[in-house]
């Protein structure tokens, strides 16, 4: 789903869009987070606030906090994609603007890389569990 979120976000921004590009990278951003802590937590969040979401990432990597978290223009950018889940639906008169919509877009697509990473990372880790546990149990044979 996140894939078809970051596609969606990539073609409003490109049709200038901006605002619903924004609500598509929260979409991103929200499906990411919950695939980072399936994959890591073994659990199925049901929690819908990035900023929560992001804080139980940080239980298996800062990583993925610190991609919107870092600096004062980060927390400015994380704000407006914070409104952008309710405002974007339900007020016409929520404007983002080009740059900080490219800005966010363009975090939505590393944050996008460092999911896949991180769950990658994190499956290798349990294929090489499994064939330790594997091996384990065939000797004891």
């Amino acid at each position: 789903m996140a894939q078809g979120f970051l596609d969606a976000a990539a073609d409003s921004y490109a049709n200038q869009h901006y605002a619903i590009a924004v609500f598509l990278t929260h979409q991103v951003i929200e499906q990411c987070t919950i695939a980072l802590i399936r994959v890591n937590l073994a659990y199925r969040s049901d929690i819908h606030h990035l900023g929560r979401q992001l804080d139980l990432c940080c239980c298996f990597s800062e990583e993925p906090s610190n991609l919107f978290r870092t600096t004062k223009n980060d927390l400015s950018l994380f704000e407006i994609l914070l409104r952008s889940y309710s405002q974007a639906r339900y007020k016409d008169t929520f404007k983002v603007d080009s740059d900080d919509a490219d800005k966010l877009v363009s975090k939505a697509y590393a944050f996008f890389e460092l999911t896949k990473e991180i769950c990658t990372t994190k499956i290798s880790d349990f294929k090489l569990q499994n064939e330790k546990q594997t091996e384990m149990e065939v000797g004891f044979e």
